[in-house]
């Protein structure tokens, strides 16, 4: 929904601009607004569920341990498939938006060097901030440092292709490229409503110049809050004391109990820098009024959906924990056992397309992880897989799922004044999906019975 009408403002195709913009988020969503999908969506719900809390302790680590190497696993996945996503991007752009006469990959095969050190570039810092900091940092890490190396190579005049490439002449554009904004155009001068989706898209066109630095300055101020507050132990100590930890015991008289420590979550930190981005960019009142009366318009539709999801989901889990209930097991401990007596051995092979079924339902790789974490945890448990890789399967398919989500499909097609086009994202983006669920899918039968078949 950012990228699509930046794309759009470039003279993109709006078809093209989401095609490639949703192809290109896909590797960072697993740790999207930082860690949430590993955070809320698999932290969270294992430990408040006895049997997963109570295996994972018995293998030796916490929960939150146990999200973090989820969390690692997932960044293995996405650097080992995901670092061509670029050149994915690109080549689905220069053929299925080219010269309908003269389709071609050629272009595409040009920048090919470029767009895979451009992946590595990103993956490398990625998969070491997954593996060694913690599941809040891998995008932003990845996203800043392979901006920079790649920012810094295309100036220095490396890797430019010979021959430019451009989008064919505009009236043989097909009539589904081209919505109610006209790509290159800024608000106002296509006649759309300044309230609209699309009049926001086109606006972004527009704005006050800024240095890159004081561009990136609220991120950069983000990663240092987090990284102090976790990686500094007497600081970590401080914002985890009971002073700062809600917690609620014997909810609605049963023995379920639940308890947050609000300074710990990672959307506290994200308040914090957003608040402290006020002064850096010099906003009026007026002006973080307006953003912040966003924010909130914005936030409706996936809290809703959030705060039912996650009942639901609860309910599922501590399903059979009341007195007096039977003894077999919850709703999710059931349907594992089914699926992993269904697919047996091969169940690696699925595991991601589990998530990304979740994904594609709900519109969100947190969600998935929610509905699905426990149910792949305790398939594992059954089956003797590695628990910390088939859910970090499930993570990854989380995001893969997002490539068809008709919720997300729905959002970036109306920033670009499109609607009405979802069917064709969804064909087009079924490619990448294909591509990336087969990937994931054999590594994660190599890394479950070849490479790593003894982790936790």
């Amino acid at each position: 929904a950012v990228v699509a009408p930046l794309l759009l403002g470039l003279g993109f195709p709006a078809l093209a601009a989401v095609v490639a913009g949703v192809i290109g988020h896909i590797i960072a969503v697993t740790y999207g607004a930082v860690g949430t999908p590993i955070v809320v969506g698999i932290q969270s719900p294992m430990e408040s569920v006895e049997f997963t809390r109570t295996a994972i302790e018995e293998g030796g680590m916490s929960v939150q341990e146990f999200s973090v190497e989820v969390a690692a696993w997932a960044a293995t996945y996405h650097a080992l498939v995901g670092f061509v996503m670029p050149l994915f991007a690109v080549g689905m752009v220069v053929y299925f938006f080219g010269d309908p006469d003269d389709r071609s990959l050629a272009p595409a095969w040009e920048v090919a060097p470029l767009c895979l050190l451009s992946g590595i570039a990103f993956a490398v810092p990625y998969w070491i901030s997954a593996w060694f900091l913690t599941a809040e940092f891998p995008s932003l890490i990845g996203s800043m440092v392979g901006g920079t190396i790649i920012l810094s190579i295309l100036r220095a005049g490396y890797l430019l292709p010979d021959d430019d490439w451009e989008f064919p002449e505009r009236e043989k554009w097909a009539d589904h490229w081209v919505g109610s904004i006209e790509p290159g155009q800024s608000n106002g001068s296509n006649g759309v409503d300044a309230d609209s989706p699309e009049a926001e898209a086109a606006d972004l066109s527009g704005g006050e110049d800024m240095t890159l630095f004081k561009a990136w300055s609220p991120y950069v101020l983000l990663v240092l809050l987090l990284v102090v507050t976790r990686a500094v132990t007497p600081i970590s100590n401080f914002i985890n004391r009971d002073i700062f930890i809600v917690s609620w015991d014997g909810i609605l008289g049963t023995t379920l109990s639940g308890a947050v420590a609000w300074m710990n979550v990672p959307g506290f930190w994200l308040l914090v820098s957003a608040v402290l981005a006020i002064p850096i960019f010099g906003m009026s009142s007026q002006e973080v009024g307006d953003a912040w009366k966003e924010a909130g318009r914005k936030i409706v539709s996936p809290f809703i959906a959030l705060v039912f999801v996650i009942a639901m989901v609860q309910v599922m889990l501590q399903s059979g924990a009341h007195p007096g209930a039977p003894e077999v097991g919850s709703m999710i401990v059931l349907l594992a056992q089914t699926t992993a007596d269904t697919l047996g051995v091969a169940y690696p092979a699925f595991a991601s397309l589990i998530g990304a079924l979740g994904a594609a339902m709900a519109g969100s790789n947190t969600v998935s992880n929610i509905t699905f974490g426990a149910f792949q945890f305790e398939a594992a448990t059954q089956l003797g897989l590695p628990r910390t890789i088939i859910v970090g399967a499930q993570a990854v398919g989380g995001a893969i799922g997002n490539l068809v989500a008709i919720h997300n499909l729905v959002a970036a097609l109306a920033t670009v004044g499109l609607l009405g086009q979802e069917g064709r994202v969804m064909r087009l983006n079924l490619i990448p999906l294909l591509y990336y669920a087969t990937g994931v899918g054999i590594l994660c039968m190599v890394f479950s019975y070849v490479l790593f078949p003894n982790v936790f």
